[in-house]
């Protein structure tokens, strides 16, 4: 329980850009706790257990590191295709109304997408055409290739 707990902390202070030190802090108060309360016991509490193996899904985050939402995969990313969907969850609300927030909110009104491994990328495609890129570089592109922001892994859980 101890090793969870301080891989979920060291989670939270990638995805929130805040010292490990500052984490209990940030949820014991502040506008932000429901969020990120709600998160560490989902993370905490899941029936199988946790490691640092990045492949069901990526953090979303602006070009400045700043949370927005999730993708999830079915299956994994290390497979060749799949399918995945959008969660918008903003740590801000201002960010619901930046590029990637509004391109994340298109992305999961739209519902299931698609996605194709090419090489070090993985491309997001929704009926037929392209929407966004994950690149090698961990920047997201949009459908014509301006940088969005970055996608940080999430761990997948194990046993």
């Amino acid at each position: 329980m101890r090793q969870r707990l301080v891989a979920l902390v060291h989670l939270i202070a990638v995805l929130y850009r805040f010292p490990a030190g500052q984490v209990f802090n940030r949820l014991l108060s502040g506008p932000r706790m429901n969020r990120l309360l709600a998160f560490v016991l989902l993370l905490l509490f899941s029936s199988s257990g946790f490691c640092m193996e990045y492949t069901r899904g990526f953090a979303l985050q602006t070009v400045d590191g700043e949370h927005v939402g999730f993708v999830l995969a079915a299956p994994s990313f290390k497979a060749e295709s799949g399918d995945c969907v959008f969660t918008l969850l903003p740590i801000g609300s201002e960010l619901v109304h930046s590029p990637l927030g509004v391109a994340i909110a298109n992305r999961k009104v739209a519902g299931e997408h698609h996605w194709n491994r090419k090489g070090d990328r993985i491309v997001v495609s929704f009926k037929g055409n392209v929407v966004l890129e994950f690149s090698g570089k961990a920047e997201i592109l949009d459908g014509s290739g301006k940088v969005l922001g970055r996608v940080v892994p999430i761990p997948e859980n194990t046993e």
